[in-house]
């Protein structure tokens, strides 16, 4: 599998994952004043929001206030008001709907409820970089072109394209190796890689390349 689609693979995963998490939030806390209202009855109770607008704050204190709840706000933006026209639903929808519409959430302690603000997650992900390593099985072949990559890194990558055994000290993890090899065995090539960047590759019971520092 090529560097760029491993890498596309990588970020449509994480999107898909954010979105399940976001879908999956609403039904989490659908759920949960659910299984309140036996205990809050007010959470069962109809509530309208006029046509007239009224902001989030004023309309939680409303309904903490006429329907007996013990219902708070933290971190809401005071100036949001609420436009849409709801009459005669229940105060948990309500509370739904209000959190998918202004991406709110609630969170809950005992039988105290506090809206706030929902905490998003950054889906903005820096571009994924993986060391530009390739390895053509059947000839044994491999081509390294990196500059200023962590040992750690490109071993790692090394070894998952090859599955060959590539150890060293841990002391080394951290140390920036850089390399131009193209298409070589890879015996010759892990010996060139480690001359390039001062370091000695030694071959231990015929299939595990050790990483030193140069004696």
């Amino acid at each position: 599998m090529s560097l760029a689609i491993r890498a596309t693979l990588f970020l449509s995963i994480m999107l898909m994952f954010q979105s399940v998490l976001c879908q999956d939030r609403f039904v989490v806390l659908n759920a949960r004043l659910d299984t309140l209202s036996g205990s809050i009855p007010g959470l069962k109770k109809k509530v309208s929001i006029g046509s007239e607008e009224m902001g989030i704050a004023d309309f939680i204190s409303m309904i903490a206030s006429s329907r007996r709840i013990n219902i708070s706000y933290d971190e809401v933006d005071q100036s949001t008001s609420i436009v849409q026209n709801l009459p005669k639903v229940s105060v948990k929808d309500a509370l739904v709907f209000l959190c998918r519409k202004y991406d709110l959430d609630v969170s809950f302690m005992g039988s105290i409820m506090v809206v706030k603000k929902h905490l998003t997650i950054d889906t903005t992900f820096a571009p994924v970089h993986l060391p530009n390593i390739s390895y053509i099985k059947g000839r044994d072949v491999l081509s390294i072109n990196i500059k200023s990559d962590s040992l750690h890194k490109v071993v790692r990558e090394i070894g998952m394209l090859s599955g060959k055994n590539i150890v060293y000290k841990n002391e080394l993890d951290n140390m920036l190796v850089s390399a131009t090899i193209d298409k070589e065995l890879f015996s010759d090539a892990m010996i060139k890689f480690a001359i390039t960047n001062g370091l000695e590759c030694k071959i231990v019971n015929g299939d595990v390349y050790r990483l030193e520092r140069r004696k």
